[in-house]
Parts: structure tokens; sequence; C-alpha cells
């Protein structure tokens, strides 16, 4: 009997499993598309376009300890900036 039951359970799974790829595959249309690498696409959406030089910048970190973990001796290390966002 517990052979019927994993073998139910499996089918289960697999149903629920087919269910939830099918919704992957039915994906909509997109109802609209930006091209913001032209000048009227980032018009569109009032979009600007910023960068800045990234620079390198040394910090401090900790090194690993016995177990892996960033408990130990502090080391030199680089950071870089800016983040994005």
């Amino acid at each position: 009997m517990p052979h019927a039951r994993i073998h139910t359970f499996r089918i289960a799974l697999l149903g629920i499993v087919s269910t939830l790829a099918s919704r992957g595959e039915a994906a909509e249309t997109p109802r609209a598309s930006v091209d913001l690498t032209t000048t009227d696409g980032t018009a569109a959406v009032e979009a600007t376009w910023r960068y800045a030089d990234v620079q390198l910048v040394p910090t401090r970190h900790r090194g690993p300890d016995a177990n892996g973990q960033p408990t130990g001796n502090w080391q030199a290390t680089w950071e870089y900036e800016p983040h994005a966002g």
C-alpha cells in the first residue's frame, strides 16, 4: 500500500509541475516597447543617461577565520566607487 501512495504523490506532483510550467509558456505580448538607445525612446519615458568613471579605493575587510567566516584579522583590499543606483 505505501507504494501506491508514493505513486499517487508522484502523479499529483507531476500535475502541479506541468500546470506551473504551462503558465510560463503562455506569455503575453508586450503592450509597449521602448528603445532606450534612441533619442525618441528616451524622450518617451523622460529617461536620462548618466555615468561616472569608476575608481578603485583602498579599504579594509575582515579575513576568514578557521571556519571560513569573515571574523578574522583585518586585511587590505579594494572597493570600487561609485556603486550603481
